[in-house]
């Protein structure tokens, strides 16, 4: 079925845009189940301290889903970061993360942004970005909570916008990095794959 938002001698429906509306709004909550229902942490899976948006090509929100609206306002910010490191060379199958909040990260380095570019017929039409509060990413302290820290190299390992997958092949050397610099690898592994999971349902329905 095609959704249209304008008649056919080209006047507005509002019916049709609030349908088009409805299904993003619900392509974007089930994309937020999905991180819910596959990550570990109980800060995703109980607190649910994460997020899923829709955003346009040039990383505009279209529609977000989960339960911490303040993370929708940071996957613009991520998908730019992105575009402007990778350029070009985004293609259909890449995953990418970032937490570093000067550079296309959340609102501190524990708050990772995962997301995948959405193609189709060759064209980069959307985004979907998915946020969510790790259980920890290293630093001094467990948590990566520093009240104590002189800089910001003490507080967490903060990485710019990086592949996780390109073309969908995993950079294993990547993932070994974020392993390496974490106290609970498995946890926060398995968090981070929630998130690509709840992009892959999420671009999925939306294509």
């Amino acid at each position: 079925m095609t959704l249209a938002t304008t008649t056919e001698a080209g006047t507005f429906d509002p019916i049709g845009l609030q349908v088009l509306r409805s299904r993003l709004q619900a392509v974007a909550e089930e994309g937020a189940i999905t991180i819910e229902r596959t990550a570990i942490s109980p800060v995703i899976s109980e607190s649910r301290d994460y997020s899923c948006t829709l955003l346009e090509a040039n990383g505009d929100l279209i529609v977000a889903g989960g339960a911490i609206s303040h993370h929708f306002g940071i996957c613009g910010h991520a998908v730019r970061a992105v575009l402007a490191t990778h350029g070009d060379t985004v293609a259909d199958g890449d995953v990418f993360f970032c937490n570093d909040p000067h550079n296309g990260g959340g609102l501190h380095a524990q708050d990772v942004v995962i997301m995948l570019p959405v193609f189709v017929d060759g064209e980069l039409v959307a985004w979907v970005a998915n946020s969510g509060h790790m259980l920890d990413m290293g630093g001094m302290v467990f948590g990566s909570w520093s009240p104590d820290a002189t800089d910001c190299y003490q507080e967490a390992l903060r990485l710019p916008p990086v592949r996780l997958f390109r073309q969908g092949v995993e950079q294993t050397d990547v993932w070994q990095i974020i392993r390496t610099n974490v106290r609970v690898p498995d946890i926060v592994e398995m968090d981070l794959r929630g998130l690509a999971a709840g992009c892959e349902v999420a671009r999925d329905k939306l294509v």
